[in-house]
């Protein structure tokens, strides 16, 4: 029972009821005259109990004045021990190193662990999960910052600087996909017997390598979805026979294998021979067919001026470019930036026991919400976004000093 339930004039009620259902007793320390005023004399004193009151119910429900309401709360919140503030500033003395965790956050503060939960709750501490970033240099910086204002588009009378609705920019990367994780959580019944996954070593869980592309899905007036952006993601395998005869298979049975060594001959091969032919069957008429392929700086990736891929690239009407995003930049790639840790706890799920159940999969993923939905509804969902202008003279800015140190370090 939370503390409104608790507070209801209906659990009242409930407590101090009598036999007889057309009338319902309760304590209050103050009445309510007609025009809603609080008075604080009871003005049924010649009641044998000066504070019970007696309300008829029929045809009315009975409400909680706010004033008793706000006094029964204060009663309730007031109970117990005194509540001692912590000494913020001998708190924050202490390393951060020495705060990862509430038993040692209570060690090193000199409380228990439940002084802490309890700072915890209140909002005293903030518990922070911190996790490792990309370094970058100064040169790095200024790249990143040019690549960014590069997918600007110019203000004018009308419209402020925004960004570009980057329709037709196509995000490629690859990833490998474990069978299965070291540790597993289960939910078992009592008495259920555990579980039993074996491998022959931990450290060399079998993987396979695929390679997706994506695109920004397009919607239309009314909110429909006319293209999804959704390309593909294909596996880096191949076909062969079997050397010798196993207690899984015969001799000379086809099997799917992973390719555990993906080099540049092989990445061209499949954007040759999967991503083009998919782009170019998936793309809607309505949009430009002048690409822009994004792939990150792996030494593996085709370089941007392959002859084999510009001549498949310039085939059938298109104008398919690859550009490589900018080094130590994980979070301008979408498919780095979360749908492949989606996909992956989707995978995980699935508990695939070969390379065949691995590849098994469709198109059906769906992006978690973030709040679109509702801005869609009030007609306040932007294409593209605003650029604020203090921050791009500080870009500029910093540009116009980093270009002329652009040999900085980061240790400098």
């Amino acid at each position: 029972m939370n503390l409104e339930e608790m507070l209801s004039l209906e659990t009242l009620a409930y407590l101090y009821a009598e036999d007889d259902d057309e009338e319902v007793w309760y304590y209050t320390c103050d009445v309510e005259n007609e025009d809603g005023e609080e008075i604080e004399n009871n003005p049924t004193a010649e009641i044998e109990d000066p504070n019970m009151n007696i309300i008829n119910t029929k045809g009315t429900k009975p409400q909680l004045s706010n004033f008793l309401r706000k006094k029964m709360i204060t009663k309730i919140l007031r109970c117990g021990r005194k509540f001692k503030e912590p000494d913020l500033e001998k708190m924050k003395e202490i390393p951060q190193k020495q705060r990862t965790t509430i038993r040692k956050f209570a060690t090193a503060f000199g409380v228990s662990p439940s002084t802490i939960y309890r700072w915890i709750k209140r909002g005293i501490i903030k518990p922070h999960s911190n996790s490792m970033k990309p370094r970058l240099t100064n040169a790095q910086k200024i790249t990143r910052l040019h690549w960014v204002m590069s997918l600007s588009v110019p203000k004018t009378l009308t419209k402020k600087l925004r960004f570009q609705n980057l329709c037709n920019l196509v995000h490629i990367d690859e990833k490998w996909f474990y069978m299965s994780q070291v540790t597993q959580k289960y939910y078992l019944l009592d008495g259920e017997e555990d579980p039993y996954r074996c491998i022959q070593s931990k450290n060399h869980i079998p993987k396979m390598m695929f390679i997706g592309g994506i695109a920004r899905p397009v919607l239309g007036g009314q909110g429909e979805i006319l293209w999804d952006g959704k390309l593909g993601i294909f596996p880096f395998v191949e076909k062969r026979a079997a050397i010798r005869s196993s207690i899984n298979r015969e001799k000379g049975t086809i099997e799917t294998k992973a390719i555990q060594k993906i080099t540049r001959p092989v990445i061209r091969e499949m954007l040759l021979t999967q991503m083009i032919p998919r782009i170019k069957a998936k793309w809607p008429s309505f949009l430009s067919k002048t690409i822009w392929i994004q792939q990150d700086n792996a030494r593996p990736h085709v370089l941007v001026d392959d002859v084999q891929f510009l001549e498949v690239a310039q085939q059938d009407g298109f104008d398919i470019h690859l550009i490589c995003q900018p080094a130590q930049s994980p979070d301008l790639n979408i498919l780095d930036l979360g749908f492949f840790r989606a996909i992956q706890s989707i995978q995980y799920k699935a508990f695939p026991k070969n390379e065949d159940e691995l590849i098994k999969g469709n198109n059906t993923y769906k992006s978690p919400h973030i709040g679109k939905a509702a801005l869609d509804r009030k007609g306040l969902l932007p294409d593209t976004i605003d650029i604020n202008d203090e921050i791009v003279k500080d870009i500029v800015d910093f540009l116009d000093e980093g270009v002329i140190n652009a040999s900085w370090t980061s240790e400098d």
